[in-house]
């Protein structure tokens, strides 16, 4: 994922308008792409009511079908978890990934 530093003036000093379109601009960008090695998602697990930090560690794209990606888990008490094959849901559904979405 890139980031990008934005110029701002005297006006906009205190202004949060201009980081919050180009955080949208950059969830729109994303949502219109498939993962790559390496980008920062989302994991819902089965039975769990919140969503983990995730990284991307492998892409599969099966001809016709879904692409799926490995990840490797992290949960805020430290532990880490390696899950080979997650498939994508913007909705809440255990064992599935979605991209950081800035508040649920």
């Amino acid at each position: 994922m890139e980031y990008e530093l934005i110029q701002h003036d005297k006006d906009d000093l205190y202004d949060p308008a201009p980081f919050i379109s180009y955080a949208r601009r950059q969830a729109s960008d994303k949502a219109e792409r498939d993962p790559d090695v390496g980008d920062s998602v989302h994991l819902w697990h089965e039975g769990q009511s919140r969503c983990h930090a995730a990284l991307v560690v492998d892409v599969q794209e099966p001809l016709g079908q879904p692409v799926t990606v490995a990840v490797q888990c992290f949960a805020a008490d430290g532990s880490q978890e390696f899950i080979p094959v997650v498939h994508h849901a913007e909705k809440k559904r255990g064992g599935t990934w979605h991209w950081p979405c800035g508040g649920h």
